[in-house]
């Protein structure tokens, strides 16, 4: 049984894979796309459940912890809200820690934890793909291969915490700023990611500041500060405040060599995408200045900063590749930069010029991901078809 939905799922992932490639050609309705995304996350999330992992994934980790919760009779109370070390000691993350109980309380199979977050994670991802493209433009190849590098589906399931965190906080980025939602409804879904992972607040201040017209000096202050971060951290550990010292030690902590490293290949190809996107909005810039909706001027603006954060830590591996986790489900959002033709009549560069910039940055971009996702094929694969 498990061999025939696994090939099911592979399949019916090649298939939407192909209809998205063939999305120009093939006329395919909104609701069914949204039939399609579900299904498509459906499939996913069930070679999640199949999945022969390595010792070395957190995903081994959490389903030992989650068992010794279930065998340690601790209360609901004291293990979602308490300062239990049972379960891994996550002290805090009040939506994960509730999220395991549910399991807990609801199954013995333990990988329903995996299964339950990459659900999540690409229902996320396909409703911020269906409502951006219903209104912009239809989903396209690129969209989802940058998806896939930004945010890939591995880690997502090997890591659980850090992808489920930043899918809902890609979510609520979209609807506060795109989709002009309530202020609330953002501090919830926030809320709801940083008690799942705590890298989550690095979003938030960007959230924002994005609604704020950005001069060259503050973008070129806010790279300062972010390649400088880690001198920052050490500075912190010697202030005479216990809450810097503490911020300082975490930094540090977490981005130290002693964290666990998979291939650099990730790491170079998500810098480069993020060069790229960023000189393509730059050539834009006296076209976006004068975009007349400003739930599309608030998220390229968001887009902008927090890339340009994300590349002041260049050769810090974790804060780049997890922040970047964010950018995969806003994707769409990107690949509108380069094929919206819109952004680019207006420039003062040479029409033919820019049509050739275009190509170009189409190309390489498409490359660079192919390239991407086959390293992580021809690395993880066995895992999930054995």
């Amino acid at each position: 049984m498990a061999d025939v939905l696994r090939l099911i799922s592979i399949i019916f992932i090649l298939l939407f894979i192909f209809l998205v490639a063939l999305s120009k050609r093939i006329k395919i309705s909104d609701k069914q796309m949204k039939l399609l995304f579900f299904l498509f996350a459906v499939s996913l999330s069930c070679l999640a459940y199949y999945v022969n992992p390595p010792i070395s994934w957190d995903l081994v980790r959490h389903e030992i912890w989650i068992e010794s919760v279930r065998t340690s009779g601790i209360s609901f109370q004291k293990f979602v809200f308490g300062k239990s070390s049972i379960g891994g000691g996550y002290v805090g993350l009040y939506t994960f820690n509730f999220l395991r109980w549910v399991i807990i309380s609801i199954t013995k199979n333990n990988r329903w934890l995996s299964t339950l977050c990459v659900f999540i994670d690409y229902v996320c991802v396909g409703y911020i793909f269906v409502d951006w493209l219903t209104e912009n433009r239809k989903i396209n190849i690129l969209s989802l291969l940058l998806c896939f590098s930004f945010l890939p589906y591995v880690f997502a399931v090997s890591n659980i915490r850090t992808a489920f965190c930043a899918s809902l906080l890609a979510l609520g980025v979209y609807l506060y700023l795109y989709k002009k939602k309530r202020t609330v409804v953002f501090f919830i879904l926030a809320f709801l990611a940083i008690t799942v992972h705590p890298v989550g607040l690095i979003v938030i201040p960007f959230v924002f500041v994005a609604k704020r017209n950005w001069r060259v000096q503050a973008y070129i202050i806010l790279f300062a500060i972010s390649f400088l971060s880690s001198t920052i951290a050490e500075l912190m550990l010697d202030s005479k405040y216990i809450f810097f010292q503490m911020i300082g030690s975490r930094f540090l902590s977490y981005t130290s060599d002693e964290q666990y490293r998979s291939s650099r290949a990730p790491l170079y190809v998500v810098f480069l995408l993020i060069v790229i996107f960023l000189t393509i909005h730059f050539l834009e810039n006296e076209t976006t200045k004068d975009i007349e909706d400003n739930g599309k001027k608030a998220i390229y603006n968001f887009l902008t900063i927090y890339m340009i954060y994300i590349l002041g830590n260049f050769g810090n591996y974790d804060m780049v590749l997890r922040p970047a986790y964010v950018l995969g489900p806003l994707s769409p959002i990107l690949v509108s930069w380069i094929v919206d033709k819109k952004m680019w009549v207006h420039n003062k560069i040479n029409i033919k010029v820019m049509k050739g910039i275009r190509i170009g940055v189409l190309l390489a971009c498409m490359s660079l991901c192919i390239y991407l996702n086959y390293t992580f094929l021809a690395a993880y694969s066995a895992y999930f078809i054995t």
